[in-house]
Parts: C-alpha cells; structure tokens; sequence
C-alpha cells in the first residue's frame, strides 16, 4: 500500500473573495428590502383599513341623519295631512246644520169673548236648528 497526500492548493484570490463579500452583501441587502417593504406594506393596509373604517362609520351616521330627518319629515307631512282632512271634515259638517227662522204675531190683548187679538201685536221669533250631520 502506498500513502499518498493530497495536495490542495489554495490561492489567495482577492478578486474571488471580494466577488463573493459583494454577492453576500447584495444578498442581504435585497433582503432587507424586501423586509422593509413588507412592513411598510402591511402598514399601507392598516392604515387603508383604518380610513375604510372611519368613511364606513361617517357614510353610516350620515345615512341615519338622513332617514330620521325623512322620518321626521314624513311624520310632519302626515300630521299636517290629518289636520288638513279635520278642518275639511269640520267645514263638510257645518255645511250640514240647517238653521230655520220663523215668526210668530201675538197679541197684547185679547177680547173676552172669542180670544181674539185686539189692539197692539208683537212678533215673537223663533229659530230651530237642524243637524244634518253626524251625530258626535
């Protein structure tokens, strides 16, 4: 059996050392950027979803100032509504009552005998009112 050695001979390269540092260097530097750029994403996102939240919750109480000024705007116009049939009802059943005039002579005196009007005659009058309407 024979021993050999086995010789292996290293240079000292610069230009393959300082290839290698500017490979590593490059590496870690894009891998910095890319984990600078995913935090500045992700709070990109927060803050998107941050002013999403804030238009959603404004278009919200917006919308409900909206429908309860409608509410109270349609209540108002019914009322007023009512209000207007009331009257028009009122006026439907004054135009119902009915008032009759009437008059009536009488006499001061009266004869002894048949009762008859003599001398001086008054007039009495009279009003009736009829209720042509509904009964309340």
């Amino acid at each position: 059996m024979s021993t050999g050695v086995l010789n292996v001979a290293v240079q000292d390269d610069w230009t393959a050392i300082l290839t290698a540092i500017g490979t590593m260097t490059a590496a870690v530097v894009a891998v910095c950027i890319a984990i600078w750029s995913d935090l500045r994403t992700g709070d990109r996102v927060k803050k998107e979803q941050q002013n999403s939240r804030q238009q959603l919750a404004e278009q919200q109480e917006f919308s409900r100032q909206q429908l309860a000024s409608q509410q109270e705007f349609n209540r108002n116009q019914l009322v007023e509504e009512h209000q207007v049939e009331l009257v028009k009802e009122q006026v439907a059943e004054a135009y119902m009552v009915r008032v009759e005039l009437g008059d009536r002579d009488i006499a001061i005196e009266t004869d002894d005998v048949y009762g008859e009007p003599v001398g001086q005659m008054l007039k009495r009058l009279a009003a009736m009112l009829v209720n042509g309407g509904r009964s309340s």
